[in-house]
């Protein structure tokens, strides 16, 4: 099901159609809604629940739970499993990415091998078999036993990695690190460099990240920083083209969209769109209370997030469009700070879970065509 399958028509009424079906019909010269429709509602008996949800240019879904790696189709059902607790023994996973290019999936885990906490990520194929296994430890030895997050393109992953000592509480190194995909070694590394969850994408020629002053004590304020890809030594901090005000602000999540824009979720400070080529900053219509940190992006540009508000209980879907307008906020009431994403044609999945069961919802947009 998908937007090719919606059209619309307009004499006295308009109408809005899903697979010839109608779904939604105006009062006299009323004009269409810009919203969105449920499709389906799927359960599944899955024991844990899932923390990613990411969708490919075929609409397929795949989601990361804290055992198990799953691809769903678009209409909800489940392609494979690929079970990674049991075979491996990880003490976590997470980091779900996909390369588009190659037409792989990664996830990020860490798994204890002789006593000593090794780093992989992990590469697979979209029928769910293993490509490629990348032993972080093994490849860089310089003792580490954390990694954060990572960014991929074509050819490199690159890693932010850190030691972390238990007994004093204290990161004694942390880097951001180039790895050769083809020949699995670390070909460049950059000291002193602490990059939150969620915080690193690759976009063009360059890397994007929030990098923590102080991962010790992340209130003291973090910074928005550009790398050169080609050469990681050649940075720039983006808050010095911003303002000032941004330093002191927890960065929870950052995206791009294709438009030249970083889009950033702040902790206090909003949601925050950065144009590169401006070099200028729009807040997004989104409240700053929010404590959903997920951004995804559609075909169009359109941004989409769920707001959520824990202080009231409320959840809300937002769309918002490439001039940053807001589209429609609609409340979900089915779900309570669901993960959720978008796939290629705009087509929203969330997901929650109730005392047995895990759901995920599929909605499609209705968009008014003109007249």
């Amino acid at each position: 099901m998908t937007l090719s399958n919606i059209f619309f028509g307009k004499k006295v009424v308009q109408q809005a159609y899903l697979n010839n079906a109608l779904i939604y019909q105006s009062k006299g010269w009323e004009t269409l809604p810009s919203t969105c429709t449920e499709v389906w509602t799927k359960s599944y008996d899955i024991t844990f629940s899932f923390n990613k949800l990411v969708s490919d240019l075929d609409n397929n879904i795949y989601a990361l739970s804290n055992d198990s790696l799953y691809k769903f189709d678009p209409d909800g059902a489940i392609v494979w499993q690929k079970k990674i607790l049991s075979e491996v023994k990880s003490s976590w996973i997470k980091c779900l990415k996909l390369d588009n290019i190659n037409n792989t999936i990664f996830i990020m885990r860490k798994n204890t091998v002789n006593g000593i906490d090794h780093i992989f990520i992990d590469e697979f194929t979209k029928n769910g078999s293993v490509k490629n296994e990348y032993d972080i430890t093994e490849i860089y030895s310089n003792g580490i036993n954390g990694a954060n997050d990572y960014a991929i393109d074509d050819k490199f992953i690159y890693l932010s990695v850190y030691y972390y000592d238990y007994s004093n509480y204290t990161f004694n190194n942390y880097y951001l690190i180039k790895i050769d995909r083809l020949e699995k070694k670390v070909v460049q590394i950059v000291g002193n460099t602490y990059i939150n969850n969620n915080c690193l994408v690759s976009y063009k020629k360059y890397l994007y990240a929030a990098v923590d002053y102080n991962p010790i004590n992340p209130s003291s304020g973090m910074s928005l920083r550009r790398f050169n890809k080609e050469d990681l030594t050649d940075s720039v901090f983006i808050n010095s083209w911003i303002d000032t005000d941004d330093t002191r602000n927890i960065i929870k999540y950052i995206t791009t969209d294709k438009l030249d824009n970083i889009i950033y979720k702040t902790n206090g400070n909003g949601t925050i769109k950065y144009n590169i080529d401006s070099k200028t900053k729009t807040a997004l219509p989104i409240s700053n209370g929010n404590d959903n940190s997920i951004i995804h992006v559609d075909y169009q540009q359109n941004i989409y997030v769920v707001e959520f508000d824990s202080s009231i209980k409320s959840t809300n879907l937002l769309k918002i469009s490439s001039d940053n307008t807001l589209i429609y906020k609609i409340p979900i009431k089915d779900a309570v700070n669901p993960i959720f994403t978008v796939d290629y044609q705009g087509n929203i999945y969330y997901n929650w879970d109730s005392s047995d069961q895990t759901y995920i919802k599929k909605l499609i947009n209705i968009v008014k065509k003109g007249n």
